[in-house]
């Protein structure tokens, strides 16, 4: 992760020394890559923290949720189930 943010910085100082010296295509290319290496930063993260996350981290500004039974849905019949069509009167 470390990489990808030295790296980040070392390619915005270059786009920005291809921009003084007037040369745009090197500042979109340095740019590009900028762009590139913040999006392996930010996936990176977003993969440790996911990692975290499922290893029970919790933070205390966000209360946990009590354990709540699930909805019973329409669509599924506890056993034993019944139907939910009419009764046949004959």
């Amino acid at each position: 992760m470390t990489a990808f943010l030295l790296t980040s910085s070392l390619t915005m100082v270059l786009a920005v020394r291809a921009s003084v010296h007037g040369d745009a295509k090197g500042q979109r290319l340095w740019l590009l890559a900028t762009m590139v290496c913040g999006a392996g930063f930010i996936v990176l993260h977003g993969r440790e923290w996911s990692n975290l996350i499922a290893e029970g981290l919790t933070l205390p500004m966000f209360p946990k949720v009590p354990a709540t039974k699930p909805p019973v849905s329409l669509l599924t019949c506890p056993k034993p189930c019944r139907s939910l069509a009419p009764l046949s009167s004959g």
